[in-house]
């Protein structure tokens, strides 16, 4: 099985510290922007794309350099009527160039350009900031062994081997792991705001991009004027928490099948089932063919538990139908999985190495207690653990990835800057019942649950998005939130 899965240009102009001088960083020095834009967008005057230098340790501006990209779309009007808006995605680990210089070179850029600037900073470590943290390596691996039974154990060794090589490569570059946390990374966003001439900004923080704006509330407040947050993660429990409250998630809805006599009756002892075919799966694997992205031809992927484990856990995060999922598999029906096998591959757009360093840093191990050990659903985390973005996973390469905990960098946040807090219902490592908590804690905070969504309520249509737009240009007032209502109809499974 034959698949390009990473772009050739991983080039050697990706790897190498640019030579700086003393005392200059926060230069932007324009170039080619490495994503695709609109002819109207590239001639328009109205965007800059280019890379800025900021220090390796902020507190250290001597040390090493680090180029970030960053892309700047211009108000189009004539006045600026708001501060700019900065952007991050999810992850940690995709790049906010992919996910959003697209996004806001079409119709949302109608939207939000009309009176304010925006900025989109490739963070440290990400796809194309210099150094960038990718193991394309490691994405090779993952491909070829699809058509391989192995187990837990014998697929994080074999794992292990390539990210050893990865962080020698890494070494001898000498690239300090220890500087891509969220705390440098705020103070990139801070710096980089600074340099390019803003007094202050507000900004956007998706999924694991609001860890990054939970942290820039513990030291560089002063510079917020809003903050929107979509999926809000908990900072102190960080990743931690993901496989229980994964758990959690499918224990509720096991819970509720068992107690309405008609899901009952459609989707009999769901739970023993779909537990029992992991383990059997595990034991004896069924092969599928599917037809994966970017491959030429189909491919045949071995179907054990883990694999089927990690597919679940991603459907986990759009898929309000899981109880069908469930019954399909435990009756060794497999469409779901040949329709949508993408998760099987590598996101190119993800910077694995910036997802374990940013991981390792701000979070020591999870426990026993929080991998469920000894308890029914301890097959489910032990798929889990063979996903590279996973916190069981990460725990498990910590010694190859060489980077250590660095205790007490979580302090008190300013709760005073206006903040905007969405969050499906039905989110499984997200949990909405700390939004509401966090947002409880803020004197000028609004916070919505948006019933039967799983992870996002941006990506759920315009309903979250107007309610941001709004929020951005005043927030000294709650949004409109009245299309939230339209989400609290009880969703009702699908029977099979």
């Amino acid at each position: 099985m034959k698949i390009t899965i990473f772009p050739i240009v991983i080039t050697l102009s990706l790897l190498f510290f640019p030579c700086i001088a003393q005392g200059q960083y926060g230069i932007f020095t324009e170039a080619e922007c490495p994503i695709k834009i609109s002819e109207e967008l590239a001639t328009g005057g109205k965007f800059s794309f280019g890379y800025m230098t900021v220090p390796e340790f902020h507190k250290n501006p001597e040390g090493k350099p680090i180029e970030l990209a960053v892309a700047v779309f211009k108000c189009r009007a004539e006045t600026v009527k708001y501060e700019p808006l900065v952007l991050n995605s999810g992850g940690p680990g995709m790049s906010n160039l992919e996910d959003f210089v697209p996004t806001f070179d079409g119709p949302l850029g109608n939207l939000f350009l009309y009176d304010r600037d925006i900025v989109i900073i490739e963070l440290r470590g990400l796809k194309h900031s210099r150094p960038n943290l990718h193991t394309p390596e490691l994405d090779e691996l993952q491909v070829e062994l699809l058509g391989k039974h192995l187990s837990s154990d014998e697929l994080i060794s074999a794992y292990k081997e390539v990210i050893l090589s990865i962080r020698k490569k890494f070494n001898d570059q000498g690239i300090n792991l220890a500087a891509y946390n969220y705390w440098e990374t705020a103070s990139d966003i801070a710096f980089v705001i600074e340099k390019l001439g803003y007094k202050k900004f507000a900004a956007f923080g998706n999924s694991a991009g609001t860890i990054v704006a939970q942290y820039m509330l513990m030291d560089h407040a002063d510079k917020l004027t809003a903050l929107s947050l979509n999926a809000v993660v908990n900072v102190p429990a960080g990743f931690n928490k993901m496989c229980k409250t994964s758990i959690d998630k499918l224990e509720s809805i096991f819970i509720e099948i068992e107690q309405n006599q008609s899901y009952a009756s459609a989707y009999p002892d769901l739970k023993k089932r779909f537990l029992s075919t992991l383990e059997a799966l595990n034991e004896s694997p069924d092969t599928i063919t599917v037809q994966l992205p970017g491959a030429d031809e189909p491919s045949d992927v071995v179907l054990n538990g883990n694999r089927v484990t990690g597919w679940i856990f991603t459907q986990m995060y759009w898929n309000t139908q899981l109880p069908l999922t469930m019954h399909m598999i435990a009756n060794r029906d497999y469409s779901q999985i040949i329709e949508n096998p993408g998760s099987f591959l590598p996101l190119q757009n993800f910077s694995n190495g910036s997802f374990w360093s940013m991981v390792m840093n701000s979070w020591d191990d999870p426990s026993e207690e929080d991998l469920l050990k000894g308890t029914e659903y301890e097959i489910f985390v032990e798929g889990m653990s063979t996903m590279v973005f996973s916190q069981p996973f990460v725990m498990k390469i910590r010694d190859a990835w060489q980077v250590e905990y660095q205790s007490n960098n979580i302090k008190p946040m300013a709760t005073y800057v206006p903040t905007l807090m969405l969050n499906g219902g039905d989110d499984h490592v997200c949990l909405p019942d700390y939004t509401q908590k966090l947002s409880d804690t803020f004197e000028n905070s609004y916070c919505y649950i948006f019933p039967g969504i799983a992870h996002s309520p941006i990506d759920a249509g315009e309903c979250a998005i107007m309610m941001m737009k709004q929020f951005l240009d005043n927030p000294k007032a709650a949004p409109d939130g009245s299309c939230v209502e339209g989400f609290k109809k009880k969703q009702k499974y699908i029977l099979p």
